[in-house]
């Protein structure tokens, strides 16, 4: 057959000789060499360079993590090499060589020299105390010798030669044993040192060793090389147990009215291997919600009819309403000096960090710094009367940056004092966020309702008419003057039956604050000792044969 076949090739020429040749085996290894960290999960890129003749080869890449995912596994290979057949194999894996570690060798290799001076030093030990063990044997067969020859030999003269070295033996054993044990202490204090080294290479050994000793699975990749040379082949591959969580640093200067941002990003892994000086990029985070100061939402009042009311007694309905994405802001950033570049791809902001970085899987978190960002900022006092008792110290800024400001928690700092954490939205460029630094405690804010009426027959039943009457009293018990923005609401209404009327002594500032109906806002400067009272009324009137809801 092996005659055929080459006298095959001879005939039909050089042309068929890479398609009849058989395909040779190249092991090579993938060393993770790029990350591109998500929220949740992550791209991990890796290398695989061998030197290849021309013709077909299967290149083999042991070592592997085990849960990889096929179906998200791509493979790329240069100009001049056709890539064929891919197989990665998870069970039943073909036996491949480790690749060499050097630096695991040896430390292993230092593992096992002081584990050995360490059994030889605690066999002297052992030796020690067997010197006490052998005194204290000799001890007990004399006495019980000298119990038997007493026996026989009931005259004093002998007994109390009998007794006398009774005395002497168990006097030498209890030397002996006094002796042995401040040896032994004396051994195990010049040990500590020994013991110490051990556990420090241990722990070396430990963070070079990520994981079980698992063979992991094993990639074959079938290729066809035109030309002998170098080949890179790159293995991109998505995996879970991995993200990054963007981290702000807020610290505020009132005197300067000046807020300087120091972004960052808290990055980790728990993949089962380490990811040793790589090149990372994160890509951007979806946006977190909730500033300091309540948010108030519409005040919506509808009536229905008797039956209506009747067919939705005894139901309880939810709704849930899913909060809209905010608008991706797409810019571009190259920021030299800072150690990282903001990128555009696609939609998202990348961030190429230039340094590699290091992230063992399962005991790293690595805080990553980015650039401060100092902005101007408004400083007021903010209230939301229907829920709060006293105000917060606010600061409104605008983001000057040419990317935006990812969501995440925040560290506040109000004149250098620790103020609390929050949580950032995303800020884009040229937006506008407010965010708070926690309550000022003697500015209070009290809410009363005197006077509420409704019709004869009591409130929320058939009567047509509803009327409120809240006081709000904002009082200055600090020793400094406030800009005050005081928030509240009055009901507001979609259908014509319903008919809402309200007044407020002084009027708002605001009304329908950031386009929500019925949010009322009034801003103020408050001097220490002062009160400020506002008198909000509303009027509801609606058909006789309607129910207020």
């Amino acid at each position: 057959m092996r005659c055929l076949i080459l006298a095959l090739t001879l005939a039909l020429g050089p042309a068929l000789w890479p398609a009849l040749a058989l395909a040779d085996r190249i092991e090579a290894q993938g060393p993770v060499a790029a990350v591109t960290l998500y929220p949740y999960g992550a791209t991990v890129t890796r290398a695989v360079r061998v030197e290849a003749p021309a013709g077909r080869h299967d290149i083999v890449v042991p070592g592997l993590p085990a849960d990889t995912d096929p179906a998200f596994l791509r493979v790329t290979v240069p100009d001049g090499v056709t890539l064929g057949p891919v197989r990665l194999a998870t069970d039943r894996a073909p036996d491949t060589d480790p690749a060499p570690r050097p630096d695991i060798d040896a430390a292993r290799a230092e593992v096992a020299q002081l584990t050995d001076a360490l059994a030889e030093g605690r066999r002297g030990i052992a030796l020690i105390r067997a010197r006490a063990e052998a005194a204290k044997a000799r001890a007990e067969v004399v006495q019980a010798q000298a119990t038997r020859a007493g026996d026989a030999a009931p005259d004093a003269a002998a007994l109390a030669t009998l007794a006398a070295l009774v005395a002497e033996e168990v006097l030498a054993a209890r030397t002996v044993a006094l002796q042995v044990e401040a040896e032994v202490t004396a051994a195990e204090r010049a040990l500590e040192p020994a013991v110490q080294a051990l556990s420090r290479a241990e722990a070396r050994l430990a963070a070079l060793v990520a994981g079980p000793a698992d063979p992991g699975a094993v990639l074959e990749i079938a290729v066809s090389v035109a030309t002998a040379g170098p080949i890179e082949i790159g293995l991109s591959a998505v995996v879970e147990d991995a993200g990054w969580t963007p981290v702000h640093d807020l610290r505020l200067d009132r005197a300067a009215g000046r807020l300087t941002l120091s972004p960052g990003a808290m990055a980790w892994q728990a993949t089962g291997e380490d990811w040793a000086d790589v090149a990372l990029t994160l890509s951007t985070a979806r946006p977190a919600d909730r500033a300091a100061p309540t948010t108030l939402t519409s005040d919506l009042r509808r009536i229905l009819s008797r039956a209506q009311v009747e067919a939705l007694s005894g139901m309880r309905a939810s709704i849930v309403a899913d909060a809209p994405m905010p608008e991706t802001i797409v810019m571009e950033e190259a920021a030299p000096g800072l150690g990282y570049q903001a990128v555009l791809e696609g939609l998202a902001f990348a961030y190429r960090f230039e340094a590699p970085v290091t992230l063992r899987t399962g005991a790293d978190d690595l805080r990553l710094d980015m650039a401060r960002v100092p902005v101007a900022a408004i400083i007021r006092a903010e209230a939301a009367a229907p829920f709060d008792r006293t105000a917060y110290m606010v600061a409104e800024w605008v983001n000057p940056g040419p990317t935006p400001v990812l969501p995440g928690p925040a560290m506040l700092y109000a004149d250098g004092a620790f103020a609390g954490t929050g949580d950032l939205p995303l800020v884009p460029s040229g937006g506008t966020a407010t965010t708070g630094f926690g309550a000022i405690d003697g500015l209070t804010v009290l809410r009363t309702v005197p006077d509420r009426s409704a019709g004869e027959t009591g409130f929320l039943t058939t009567a047509n008419r509803q009327v409120e009457t809240a006081v709000i009293a904002v009082r200055n018990l600090t020793g400094e003057t406030w800009p005050v923005r005081l928030l509240d609401r009055v009901p507001v209404s979609e259908q014509d039956a319903l008919a809402v009327t309200w007044s407020a002594a002084p009027m708002p500032d605001e009304t329908d604050v950031d386009g929500q109906r019925g949010i009322l806002a009034w801003t103020f400067d408050l001097a220490p000792g002062a009160t400020q009272e506002i008198t909000l009324e509303h009027r509801l009137d609606w058909p006789e044969d309607q129910v207020l809801q």
